[in-house]
């Protein structure tokens, strides 16, 4: 019986025994499963801690330092506690406020700022909002060529995007170009809707060989490809280098002029009363009577679309000859270089000073263009006054002829563009 008992408590013994090293054996298959685990959890800490998958515009993330040449910023949307969190480039230039953030590295810069839903609403749409208000859709007049390609979304359809083209002068007299990209990118911020808004500018002349790496990281952040065409700048910058545009363009009194390249306003002779303004122009602001280029212009109480161009004529000439009596008046018709308006060729002369010219009726404003002076028009006058009429522009038409599909604005000719003419004095 002793013998008996003995084998009993060993049998016990050691099947309790077995017992732990089944549950440890069977333990060690859930193992693998319990590591997995805590690696999903490590995984999730650094994600918050930065050191996770890359952010993306409207996404906030801690701390994260993944990026070589972004560094994040905040945008405050509104009067409240929002924030959104944005990734700039690590550079020298950063300039930031309530809404608004800036920086310029590597020959790139990108200027963002916060926009309220609703005024995106009201312009129609993201695209809408661009073409409309824009800073891309703007003419920019100092630029030898300006260009703006359609507004397009991405393909998630949360961002409306454009790109543009331009050549700009250097205070040296030589040339450089501009790859833009604007964008308005929707997001949500403590549930409520705001929009991004973003320029961002390539600049051919600050470019260096990191600049293709700050790209790509912008175009993993904001979900879109960046413009920038390395070879066209080089090149359109170099051309307009060589061969610098005969014109240039000035914004008067509601319109767009063109007047030669090197010339501008004589404050000496230029006057401004609200009701009759004169702007001449000379070379480096220096006119003379015989060299010069003269534009009026006013605003009108009413359109001129009312009256037949003959009874408008009639109109015009008894006015003119009102006005300045024992003037000679001469005026003709002509095809307006303004949709909707009305164009008259006018000559004034007294004695041997003589006024030649073009007035030009908006819907409300007009303006003229002309030389006056002793003696006989030189022919480079006469090209220059000619010139200045058939490229005249309304503003408002400037700017919309930019939106919508691929153009080069025209507003600075070179060569024999210049001599394009469609009435001769």
């Amino acid at each position: 019986m002793k013998g008996n008992r003995e084998s009993m408590t060993i049998f016990k013994r050691n099947r309790a025994k077995n017992v732990r090293t089944k549950e440890w054996t069977a333990g060690a298959g859930r193992r693998p499963k319990l590591l997995a685990v805590m690696v999903l959890c490590i995984a999730a800490v650094m994600l918050i801690s930065g050191c996770g998958k890359p952010p993306t515009l409207g996404t906030t993330v801690k701390d994260y330092d993944g990026f070589k040449y972004l560094s994040d910023a905040t945008l405050k949307p509104g009067s409240g506690d929002e924030e959104i969190q944005v990734f700039i480039p690590k550079g020298s230039s950063e300039y930031s406020s309530t809404n608004y953030v800036s920086s310029t590295a590597k020959g790139v810069s990108i200027t963002l700022k916060t926009v309220n839903s609703s005024l995106v609403d009201n312009a129609g749409g993201a695209k809408e909002y661009i073409q409309k208000y824009g800073t891309i859709s703007s003419p920019n007049l100092s630029a030898a060529v300006d260009e703006m390609n359609s507004v397009k979304k991405t393909k998630d359809e949360n961002s409306a995007y454009a790109t543009g083209f331009q050549v700009l002068k250097k205070y040296d007299n030589s040339y450089y170009s501009v790859c833009i990209t604007e964008f308005l990118s929707k997001i949500e911020v403590e549930k409520k809707e705001y929009y991004v808004s973003g320029v961002v500018k390539v600049n051919s002349d600050s470019t260096g060989d990191d600049t293709g790496g700050l790209l790509e990281e912008m175009k993993s952040y904001y979900g879109m490809k960046m413009y920038w065409d390395k070879e066209k700048a080089k090149e359109e910058a170099d051309k307009y280098t060589k061969n610098p545009p005969e014109y240039t363009r000035q914004y008067i009194g509601g319109f767009v002029v063109q007047i030669p390249t090197g010339w501008a306003k004589d404050n000496a002779y230029s006057k401004s009363s609200g009701s009759a303004n004169v702007a001449v122009f000379g070379p480096n602001g220096k006119a003379t009577e015989a060299d010069n280029l003269m534009a009026a212009y006013s605003m009108i109480s009413g359109g001129t679309g009312d009256y037949s161009s003959s009874d408008f004529e009639r109109q015009l000439k008894a006015y003119l000859n009102r006005a300045y009596n024992g003037v000679t008046v001469k005026t003709a018709a002509v095809d307006s270089p303004i949709d909707g308006g009305k164009a008259y060729k006018v000559k004034l002369t007294k004695g041997n000073v003589s006024l030649n010219g073009y007035l030009v009726f908006g819907k409300y404003s007009m303006i003229m263009v002309y030389n006056a002076g002793t003696g006989q028009m030189s022919s480079k006058t006469k090209e220059r006054v000619e010139n200045m009429f058939n490229t005249l522009q309304d503003y408002s038409a400037a700017k919309n002829s930019k939106s919508g599909s691929t153009t080069k604005t025209g507003g600075i000719i070179s060569g024999n563009d210049a001599t394009s003419e469609r009435w001769t004095l």
